[in-house]
């Protein structure tokens, strides 16, 4: 399993220009689940620091089908010769996958309704993620921290902070790569081998919620590794939303 795999934003994308007045005027007091409809678009700018290495690209997903449970989001990088990629989302924006022989929610950075001071958590373990690791636990707690007015290239948007703050644990197999600085996924070189040990780091996500383009218009992850030093810090910015057409009747 790849670091990047349980946390990292895989299903952002490209949209048209935003309309001009996007911001919402008001706070709410509650936030609903937004009403995806298919046609809905967004482009953004992502931007990953691997230890001082970075890259940036775009991504561009558009809403194909919408169900009672999930969303079915056909995702492209623009330039780029592969195909679509479709997959299968909650309609909290929840990523979830095979476990394990299961079906299984590995994170949910949303939990509507959205209120300021409510919190919820995301948690899984998985055995024998990769050749590295026996088994991989990763937790994080979500906080509503409050509104703030966040700038980006798609227009100014009153928006929901969302943090969240948790950990990674690995358990190493016997004779593997094993250093302070193991990250979950990453299989060291140039170490000794030993015996099975555990090794933890920590995690931090912020994101910004807009309810006028029904999803965040920025997001901010970091990856620690054990010895609280940043590995990784992924950031998504939306550069563009384009809505879908709203079924008849609404």
């Amino acid at each position: 399993m790849n670091i990047r795999s349980p946390w990292v934003l895989a299903m952002l994308v490209l949209g048209a220009p935003a309309p001009p007045c996007l911001a919402e005027t008001s706070a709410p007091g509650v936030v609903a689940q937004p009403e995806v409809v298919p046609g809905d678009e967004w482009v953004y700018r992502i931007t990953t620091d691997r230890r001082g290495k970075f890259s940036e690209e775009s991504a561009d997903s558009v809403v194909k089908r919408v169900t009672a449970t999930t969303l079915l989001l056909s995702t492209t990088q623009p330039g780029s010769d592969s195909p679509p990629r479709e997959s299968l989302v909650g309609r909290d924006w929840d990523r979830f996958r095979n476990v394990n022989g299961a079906d299984v929610v590995v994170n949910r950075p949303l939990d509507f309704p959205l209120s300021v001071g409510k919190h919820w958590d995301s948690a899984y373990s998985e055995d024998n993620p990769n050749a590295a690791h026996s088994r991989e636990i990763w937790r994080v707690t979500y906080t509503v921290v409050g509104w703030e007015t966040v700038d980006t290239p798609a227009g100014k948007f009153q928006t929901l902070k969302v943090e969240g703050e948790g950990d990674w644990k690995a358990i190493t197999r016997p004779g593997a790569v094993a250093m302070s600085a193991a990250q979950p996924g990453a299989v060291m070189s140039g170490a000794r081998t030993s015996a099975a040990r555990t090794v933890v780091g920590r995690l931090y996500r912020v994101l910004y919620y807009a309810p006028a383009v029904k999803r965040w218009v920025k997001s901010d992850e970091e990856i620690y590794d054990t010895n609280s030093v940043r590995s990784e810090r992924i950031e998504a910015v939306l550069q563009s939303f384009k809505p879908g057409a709203a079924p008849s009747g609404m």
